[in-house]
């Protein structure tokens, strides 16, 4: 999926190159961290970390040797950590590198990218840690509108309605892992199982 969003980005820029559009906004230079440079960077590393751990925890469950995470049963963590963990987290490097591209304008770099980055892990860990289901649900939730209003910015600010789309999108992925912490508190709406299943076609 990484290699496939980092051509995509590759062929927006060149297609808004032949369209005329704006040149896109350079990645900020700071004496900060390289990784904080562009969206790319910290959400595809963290995306392959935590793809890289997750996988055999899954496996050390599965096989009885670990203890599934208390807020989610376990088949349901699982697939909830490859939709909205991992492809949620790819989706964040590509829209906020993309987001340059499309609008000439920056999107996050430096504190607010590690914000937004420490968000999203903060998410990841506390579904596993032993803390309040609903604080854990709270943190892991707040991911996505938090992307959401930072894509919002440039895309407003450039009138660049043709990508609005992608607005929605995240929008639609936050009603969606709502429902699955929604089931998770016994008050079911869709089947996990279906909600993972809608949520992949969002990112068809």
């Amino acid at each position: 999926m990484t290699s496939r969003l980092q051509e995509h980005i590759a062929a927006c820029s060149i297609m808004n190159r032949i369209a005329g559009a704006k040149e896109p906004a350079a990645a900020p230079r700071s004496s900060g961290l390289a990784v904080l440079a562009d969206g790319y960077r910290p959400f595809f590393l963290l995306a392959g970390v935590v793809a890289t751990a997750w996988v055999p925890l899954w496996l050390l469950v599965r096989q009885g040797l670990a203890e599934p995470p208390d807020h989610l049963a376990a088949n349901v963590w699982h697939g909830h950590e490859m939709v909205f963990g991992y492809a949620v987290a790819v989706l964040a490097g590509f829209l906020l590198t993309a987001g340059r591209v499309w609008t000439g304008l920056p999107t996050a770099s430096g504190a607010h990218l590690a914000g937004l980055a420490l968000l999203w892990l903060a998410g990841r860990v506390l579904l596993l840690a032993d803390v309040a289901p609903a604080a854990a649900a709270a943190v892991d939730l707040a991911f996505l509108p938090a992307l959401a209003a930072t894509m919002a910015v440039p895309l407003l600010r450039a009138r660049n309605r043709r990508n609005f789309v992608f607005l929605a999108v995240l929008a639609a992925l936050f009603a969606l892992n709502l429902l699955v912490h929604l089931g998770a508190r016994g008050a079911a709406v869709w089947d996990s199982q279906h909600v993972f299943r809608v949520a992949l076609d969002l990112f068809a």
